[in-house]
């Protein structure tokens, strides 16, 4: 659920928007997809086929749950984007109908996840088991998503990162944030690249990325630049001593995982101490 994000930044890099015309129909097909496979229409809630197509292949939030059944709450805050990057391009191609239907789309998304997926008592988003009904009350990097996306109020948002983020026994550690809060009865720092890699504890670049900016949004700059700079030391430290990235590392040791010489999303670390220092979001759909 991103296609529609990059067809919105490419345009604006590029300053051009007409290439994105002669697809438009196929585009809006794309990004409705999800609503015809795996939607709970009673929540307006879409949910991941399973955990590895969540990109967090062992996630233990969405792991082990039958396919289709996880309202998670990174796959919404993904989707709530794709309508607004639906509603921007639509407004610059001129297709005034398709701007307000995606915008209104947007609204009841972002309506629909605070709703459901929201928990006032513990101040977190958490993913939904549509067969119970219950939320899954654990401390994963996907909770703090819609943070991200700039789902949760600022009162919410400031809240959660204080009571999850920041915290040591969760998700905070001197190498970045941890993928599952250091207390859950899963947490480890196994290098497991099969069957699956592993979102149980080890700090992944990618996710501290969003956590990094998600802390930007709600006003924590100083921890957010404390956090870039801790994993710029981690992944140049790696480079000086093995020649290249890893696609994850020990949270309590820095030590590099699972996938040497690995590339891909880590490049986003060289952007991050800048960002963090002057406020920029990159991935921004508005301003």
């Amino acid at each position: 659920p991103f296609l529609a994000q990059g067809c919105f930044l490419a345009g604006r890099w590029l300053q051009d928007f007409s290439w994105i015309a002669p697809h438009w129909v196929k585009l809006k097909r794309s990004v409705v997809y999800r609503e015809k496979k795996y939607f709970d229409k009673k929540r307006n809630l879409a949910a991941w086929h399973n955990s590895m197509e969540s990109g967090a292949d062992n996630n233990v939030v969405a792991l082990d749950y039958p396919n289709g059944s996880v309202l998670a709450a990174d796959l919404n805050a993904f989707l709530y984007r794709e309508y607004l990057a639906m509603a921007e391009l639509a407004r610059r191609l001129g297709h005034k109908h398709d701007a307000n239907h995606f915008e209104r789309k947007a609204r009841a998304l972002r309506l629909a996840i605070v709703k459901y997926l929201w928990d006032p008592k513990d101040q977190s988003f958490y993913n939904l088991d549509r067969k119970t009904g219950q939320l899954i009350r654990r401390v994963s990097y996907s909770n703090y998503i819609p943070l991200w996306a700039g789902i949760a109020s600022p009162k919410q948002g400031r809240v959660m990162i204080r009571r999850y983020l920041l915290q040591p026994v969760k998700l905070w550690s001197r190498y970045g944030l941890r993928t599952l809060s250091a207390d859950d009865p899963d947490y480890n720092n196994r290098n497991i690249i099969k069957p699956y890699s592993n979102w149980q504890g080890p700090v992944w670049p990618i996710a501290n990325f969003f956590g990094m900016h998600a802390l930007l949004r709600y006003g924590f700059r100083k921890q957010a630049l404390r956090l870039a700079e801790r994993i710029a030391r981690l992944c140049a430290s790696d480079m000086l001593h093995s020649g290249g990235m890893h696609e994850n590392y020990h949270a309590q040791t820095g030590a590099p995982l699972a996938a040497p010489n690995f590339v891909s999303w880590n490049l986003l670390v060289g952007q991050m101490l800048r960002q963090a220092r002057e406020g920029i979001d990159p991935l921004r759909l508005r301003q």
